[in-house]
């Protein structure tokens, strides 16, 4: 994927400036196609223009590459890798071109442990006379490398909720017994009515 700056021209051939830019890609007879920024009407110190990877799901490895940088107000041309803490560093730049074409030179760099992205990054120069290319790139995937396992993340056990207060039933009252002596009624006087009483 392309950067913000705007994308790499895929292109065979020469570059449309005069003295910047390859006249053809790194082959040997040099019909084949590469990319390279385009620096007419994009300069001073335009950039960056990026060219990202896929993220790797292995660990990046050995990285090779070439490049070309003809041109004699040429800018910076670096590879960049993704860190394990997720930002972006250098992994290898150069700055400054000639000025007579001396080809396609190679590179080739070790990625840091755990990269599992890589990007091209490019900045024009002064002038036009800026054009810089790459082609060959081959990433290398590096056996072995694991992935070290994330911290393991506290799991805190919820708060419980406090139990209801009891509640207790009403405490039963019994009324006191009568300890008073009580009439007993005996005789025929039992049966008598009250007017029985009182004729």
């Amino acid at each position: 994927s392309s950067g913000a700056a705007g994308a790499w021209v895929y292109n065979s051939g020469g570059t449309p400036s005069y003295s910047t830019g390859p006249s053809g890609d790194s082959s040997v007879n040099g019909t084949g196609y590469y990319l390279h920024v385009e620096a007419s009407n994009n300069y001073p110190d335009v950039g960056p223009y990026t060219i990202t990877t896929p993220v790797y799901t292995s660990c990046v490895g050995q990285v090779t590459f070439d490049y070309h940088m003809y041109g004699s107000s040429m800018g910076t041309l670096a590879l960049e890798q993704m860190s394990i803490d997720n930002t972006w560093t250098t992994l290898w730049s150069k700055t400054g071109g000639t000025d007579t074409d001396v080809g396609w030179e190679t590179a080739s760099v070790q990625a840091a442990w755990y990269t599992t992205q890589v990007r091209f990054s490019a900045t024009t120069g002064d002038s036009w006379y800026s054009d810089m290319a790459i082609d060959n790139f081959n990433v290398g995937l590096l056996e072995g490398c694991g992935f070290p396992s994330p911290a393991p993340t506290a799991t805190l056990s919820p708060t419980p909720a406090p139990s209801p207060m009891p509640t207790y039933s009403p405490t039963v009252t019994f009324a006191p017994t009568d300890t008073r002596p009580q009439l007993e009624l005996t005789g025929a006087c039992e049966y008598q009515t009250l007017n029985d009483v009182y004729e």
